[in-house]
């Protein structure tokens, strides 16, 4: 077949379909971004997620059941609750793999929404404290704390 420019194209050193390689930028930058958490940890307690704890928070915070934010919903209101519920989960230190699952989406798509979110928040305050709002109600209600040293 000789050389064919397609598969010459730059983007990101990344071979591909335009799909695929935006998901695995997306999944790359998931693994680079876990590693420097785990490396700032490093000598220190690692503590877990209780991602239901979370679930909870953000249904008091949101005032929006589970069942209407976990899904492929995407009125307004869902979406809204689905970024505060990723960004939430990064922040106390979730995988996009376990907040995936929560959510029944997939991680690249997971991850596209937290960067998304993350864009957003310096410019969109109602996002911003229902971020800082669902840390506190976990903070309240999350169980003992299951620390790996």
């Amino acid at each position: 077949m000789g050389r064919q420019e397609q598969f010459y194209a730059d983007s990101g050193g990344i071979l591909g379909t335009e799909e695929f390689v935006d998901a695995m930028i997306h999944r790359i930058g998931e693994f680079d971004t876990r590693a420097a958490s785990f490396r700032r940890k490093a000598d220190s307690e690692i503590e877990i997620v209780d991602l239901e704890s979370l679930v909870r928070s953000v249904e008091v915070v949101c005032q929006i059941a589970r069942q209407e934010f976990c899904g492929s919903s995407k009125s307004a209101r869902q979406v809204f609750a689905k970024e505060v519920f990723i960004v939430s989960g990064r922040q106390l230190g979730s995988r996009i793999a376990d907040l995936s699952r929560i959510l029944g989406l997939s991680s690249p798509s997971t991850s596209r929404r937290c960067d998304s979110a993350l864009r957003r928040m310096p410019d969109d305050l109602s996002l911003s404290r229902a971020v800082e709002l669902v840390a506190i109600e976990y903070s309240r209600n999350r169980p003992a704390r299951i620390v790996i040293k």
